[in-house]
């Protein structure tokens, strides 16, 4: 087979993002090396030129993902609904950048790769809860710490929701499930005070009601 030279940032990014898809799609143990290599047009070396082992190259696709999620989790800052409505947006969103065939399924823990790895997980898991600890601070008094055990809390919770919807589940399902655990959300956070005194504690109280 004849190796098209690529140069090596562009080499290590298409074979991110080849392993991105194979990983989502087939998990861990039904992705390999040789179908990555042959899909790349590249050789088994040269992926292991850039990539020391297929748990090194899944951990760097975890890493290379992780920001996606942050995205979401800095977009909430953006969001003008009612707390209750801000719930439901995270929660879906998470949901969907979680069902099977998608990348960020990888986070959901379902398959054991090996300590390194779930080491890894849960330390991109614990970036994603500090980031959303930032989101609770500027949205409710509290205490960093507070905030922080909260934002673990919540990625936690919204993985959990995303179980429950199931990769199958459809529209009415996700409503279901989104609904219930929204509620539930909302209705903890109102134990700490809003940053805002003329924020709405109440996540069923419609704008006109006194």
């Amino acid at each position: 087979m004849t190796t098209r030279r690529l140069p090596k940032h562009e080499r290590r990014a298409q074979l991110l993002a080849i392993a991105t898809e194979q990983f989502s799609a087939n998990g861990f143990q039904g992705t390999s090396m040789d179908e990555i290599a042959r899909t790349a047009g590249a050789t088994k070396p040269v992926v292991y030129q850039h990539f020391a082992s297929k748990e090194a190259l899944y951990i760097a696709v975890l890493e290379a993902r992780a920001d996606v999620v942050h995205a979401a989790i800095d977009a909430l800052r953006e969001h003008t609904g009612s707390p209750l409505e801000r719930a439901e947006t995270g929660l879906r969103a998470f949901h969907r950048l979680t069902t099977a065939g998608t990348p960020l399924r990888l986070f959901l823990g379902e398959e054991m790769v090996s300590p390194a790895a779930a080491e890894r997980v849960a330390e991109l898991l614990d970036a994603m809860a500090q980031r959303l600890a930032g989101v609770l601070l500027e949205y409710r008094r509290m205490e960093p710490s507070e905030a922080v055990i909260l934002g673990r809390s919540l990625i936690a919770i919204a993985q959990n929701c995303a179980r429950l919807i199931g990769p199958d589940g459809g529209p009415e399902r996700e409503d279901e499930v989104v609904a219930i655990v929204a509620r539930m959300i909302t209705s903890g956070l109102t134990g700490f005070a809003p940053q805002d005194e003329s924020a709405d504690e109440s996540p069923d109280e419609s704008p006109d009601e006194a």
